[in-house]
C-alpha cells in the first residue's frame, strides 16, 4: 500500500489509524474529513505528501508528524493540537490556496502554490 485516497464518504480519521504504515508514500484526504485523530500517521516513514480538503476543522497531536509536503485547500486554519514534533518543523513545507485567510498553518510558516496546484 504505497498511496491511499479516502472516500468522500469519510468525515473522521481515528486516532493511530495508519500508524506505522512505512510503504505509504502519498495520501489525499477530501473535503468531507473534519477531524484527523491523534498519531493518525506516526511512523509513516516513507508518507512525503498529503493533500487535505477543505473541509478539516480539527488535527489531533503529532497527527501528521514526519510529512514533508502538506497541501492545504482549506481557507482557514483548523484548530491544532501539537500537530508536529518540535525537531521536525524546519523540514516541513505547508502550501494553501490564495483563499487561505491565516498567516500559518498549526505554528508552521506558509508557502503559496497557485489554486489549480492544489
Amino acid at each position: 500500500l504505497t498511496s491511499i485516497s479516502i472516500p468522500n464518504s469519510v468525515t473522521s480519521i481515528g486516532e493511530y489509524c495508519f500508524s506505522e504504515c512505512r510503504s505509504l508514500t502519498s495520501i489525499s484526504i477530501p473535503n468531507s474529513v473534519t477531524s484527523i485523530g491523534k498519531k493518525c500517521f506516526i511512523s509513516c516513514n516513507n508518507l512525503s505528501s498529503i493533500f487535505i480538503g477543505n473541509g478539516l476543522e480539527f488535527i489531533g497531536q503529532n497527527a501528521l508528524t514526519n510529512i514533508s509536503e502538506i497541501f492545504y485547500a482549506g481557507r482557514q486554519e483548523p484548530d491544532c493540537d501539537d500537530v508536529f514534533k518540535i525537531s521536525n518543523r524546519n523540514k516541513i513545507h505547508v502550501y494553501v490556496s490564495s483563499q487561505y485567510k491565516d498567516s500559518s498553518f498549526c505554528g508552521l510558516v506558509l508557502q503559496s502554490k497557485d489554486d489549480d496546484e492544489l
